[in-house]
This record gives structure tokens, sequence and C-alpha cells, in this order.
């Protein structure tokens, strides 16, 4: 299989910012929401008054969804602000002392603050996940500082320090650390760490303080040097931890994960031998029996089209088109390859895979060193019909690099137990539809672990 790569929206980063759109709160002044109370609400100062709230969230999670730049997100946003009266300076009454004050409502800059601050703090919280998700094979976070006239120098001297994920220093150095900061982490795994050792810093710089007061709430802090006010907390910890207590009442422990792609508590293991693999099989067969028999003859045909010798041009036809031809087919082969294609998918869109299963794919050097390319968060798409195996000694016949594959229960997929006589094994197949999104999990040597994505790409 060859991995097709195509940019998909930050899932994480969407529905961290969707999870303070439960808490939206207009106020006066930034001081009035500190810290990590930002990452369980969503507020913008000076909104006290004027119903924006929504119509701006709303910009940031279109940008956020359609990859939308600043100058998009502001030509969109500024006639809706200025029709409801949110735009120039204008006299304000201060709900805390009722006395008015001259304020800078909206305006090209302010919405600059606001779609880069938010922007940020949603990458951070979905980039916070991905670090929790795979810290086990990647348990390690670099600091990376963009080495410009314009990155502060405390900002600067913490450029490649590498600390373990769970390290309390990231409690309070973690990108963005303040107004405008480009800094961002990078997560390692230990062959990263001895690759780069030389490089890396191991012990952070000795941190110190300034007292700073909330002019508005009387609070007295100390607060790092090198960060500003209000930014001294992690960021992207906030973030995840507020949508995981939003998120808890709704985990299925039954093995479908937290709803923006935290994996399940666990998940099944492969069968450990051929006897086990036929009855895991035989089970799935049966409870997939009744869609089985709903399937009108073009159907099946195409199903056992594809058993047969057809997956491979129906494949190279789906993830390259003509590109993927080698000049040998005729125009009746090609046609009905495309029929037999279309019928399968129509097949497959009506399957619901009867439980949540680990499964196996074996593949060459060649696929190998494709999915070499990917790292641990990364999404890609498959325009082709995703194939693995039930049993992973199997899978392993086909090469020594395997992808295990994590296929949730009500997936497009069925089970298919054919004999294949390049490796003279019977397969115990899981054939998932074509257009499904999959996430990198955990990268090996000599191992790719991926999740499913539920919802294919024509169901996005």
């Amino acid at each position: 299989m060859t991995a097709v790569l195509k940019p998909l929206p930050p899932r994480e980063a969407i529905a961290a910012l969707r999870r303070r759109r439960q808490t939206l709160a207009p106020t006066f002044a930034w001081q009035d929401v500190y810290a990590a109370e930002h990452a369980a609400m969503f507020t913008v100062a000076k909104s006290a008054g004027y119903d924006i709230l929504t119509d701006i969230l709303a910009g940031l999670e279109t940008a956020l969804k359609d990859g939308g730049t600043l100058r998009d997100f502001t030509r969109d946003l500024t006639p809706i602000l200025q029709q409801k009266g949110w735009w120039g300076r204008k006299a304000v009454v201060d709900p805390e002392t009722g006395e008015p004050v001259l304020a800078q409502l909206g305006s090209p800059r302010r919405l600059q603050t606001i779609f880069d601050v938010n922007m940020r703090v949603s990458y951070a919280a979905g980039h916070w996940s991905q670090f929790q998700r795979t810290k086990a094979a990647r348990p390690y976070l670099r600091y990376v500082a963009i080495l410009d006239e314009r990155t502060r120098p405390e900002h600067a001297a913490r450029h490649n320090l590498c600390l373990p994920v769970d390290h309390p220093y990231w409690k309070t150095w973690a990108p963005p650390c303040g107004w405008n900061c480009r800094c961002t982490l990078q997560s390692l795994s230990e062959r990263d760490v001895e690759r780069m050792r030389s490089q890396l810093k191991f012990t952070p710089p000795p941190d110190e303080y300034r007292e700073w007061t909330n002019k508005r709430t009387g609070e007295v802090r100390s607060v790092p040097v090198g960060i500003d006010p209000g930014w001294d907390y992690n960021p992207g910890e906030a973030g995840h931890l507020a949508t995981l207590q939003k998120l808890e009442a709704k985990y299925d422990r039954r093995g479908q994960g937290l709803l923006f792609g935290e994996l399940p508590k666990e998940w099944p293991k492969g069968p450990e031998t051929p006897e086990a693999a036929e009855e895991l099989a035989s089970e799935i067969d049966r409870a997939q029996r009744e869609w089985t028999d709903s399937l009108d003859e073009d159907k099946l045909d195409a199903i056992a089209f594809y058993k047969a010798e057809g997956h491979r041009l129906a494949n190279r036809l789906l993830r390259d088109g003509w590109y993927g031809l080698n000049g040998e087919e005729d125009d009746a082969e090609i046609e009905a390859a495309k029929e037999m294609t279309a019928d399968l998918h129509r097949a497959l869109k009506t399957a619901a895979f009867p439980r949540t299963v680990t499964t196996f794919r074996g593949v060459d050097a060649d696929t190998a060193e494709q999915f070499a390319k990917l790292e641990p968060g990364d999404l890609f798409l498959d325009k082709g019909f995703y194939s693995s195996s039930l049993y992973e000694p199997i899978a392993q016949a086909f090469g020594d690099f395997v992808v295990e594959t994590r296929v949730p229960k009500g997936a497009h997929a069925v089970a298919l137990v054919h004999y294949i006589p390049d490796v003279n094994h019977v397969e115990y197949e899981v054939l998932l539809d074509a257009g499904y999104r999959f996430r990198v999990i955990e990268k090996t040597e000599d191992r790719l672990v991926l999740e499913v994505i539920t919802g294919r790409e024509d169901e996005a």
C-alpha cells in the first residue's frame, strides 16, 4: 500500500476550542480571566455588552478546520463586528468601577492578537493530547525556539532543552510562553534523544522571578522572567485536562475512546494461535452474516473479484488514478475494474464491523520506507481499500515491517476468509472500505501502530 499523505484538520485542536464554547465569558479586561482559566472558557477582552463571542469563536473554528489565514479571519469577521458595533475606539463602562473609559474594541490589530493567541493555545492543547497519547513510544519533549532577533533571550536559552513529558518543569515553561511567542514543543523517542544527544540540554536554566500584581483582582503572583503575566502555566496541558474533564462522562469503556481521538484504555490483542484466529474469524463471520445475506449478485461478484486478483488493479486506480496503470491493461479490463470497485464500495458502505479488533499488515521494503516517513500524531488518508490480517504471523509472511491497525467497532469493514497461494496459508482478512483516515500512534524500527479514525473522506 502506498501511504497517501494529505493534510487534515487538526482534530484535537478543533475539539479543544469547541470545548471552550460551552463557557462563553464576556469580559472587560484580559486580567479578568487569568492563565489556566482561559483553557476552560472562551473570552475576548472588552466583549462585555456585545454579542460577539459566538461569531469570533466560529471564525476561529473555521480557520482551524479549513486552514484559514489571518487575512481570511479578518476579512470574514470585520463586517460582522462592525455591524454589531464592536469596532474602533469607544467609550464603554468598566463593570468593576462603573466608570466610562475609552477602549479599543475591534481593529485589525485586535483581530490579529485574538487569532494568534487562540490558534496557538488550541494547537498547544491538541499537541499535548498527542504527547500524552504517545509518551510510551516518545517519552521526551524538546523545547524549540526560533533563534532570530525577535526571540526573547530567556526563550532562546531554553532551545533544545529535553525533559520527560511529565516533568513538572513543563507546567510553567510550555509554549506559548507569552504574547506572540513562537516557541513549540517536539516529542522525541529514546532513539531520537541518543541521536541528538550532543545538541540537547538536560538541565533547565535557573529561573528568576518578578512580582506582578493583577490590577483587576489585586492578586500578586511571582512570574518567571521571560514569561508574560497570564502565560505562566501550560496552555496545552490546561486545555487538554479541561477537555478530558468535560468528556469524562462520555467515555465509552467498551473500546471507542474519547470523542476527540484519545485512545481507549485497552485495545484487544491479536489471536496468538491459528486456532484462536480461526475462532475469531468465525465469530465475526456469524455476526456479519445478516449483512452478507443482504448483498445482491453484483456486490457478491465485487467481493469475489477483490479476493482474487482484482485488489491490485482496484487499489492502483483508487490511489493513483491513471498513473497507477502499467500499460498492460486493456480498456475493457479497466472499465470492469472500475465497475467492480464501485460495487465493492457500495457493499462495504452498508457494513458495520461487529467488534473492535487489532489487525496486522506486513509490507515490503518500498512501502515500509513510505511508512517510515510518518511520525506519531500524523494523520493520513488512504484512498484505496485497506486490507490487513487478524493473525500477525500471516501478516509477517508478506514483509518484515508490520503495520498494526486498530479497527473500531462500527467501521465500514468486513472479515474475509480465503486461501493465499503466495504464502500457502489461509488468510483471515479484514477489509476496510476505501477513503478512511488513519492516525499514527506509535512507531519503531520494524512496526507502525495506526488507529482508524471513524468516518471516511466522503462522510466528513
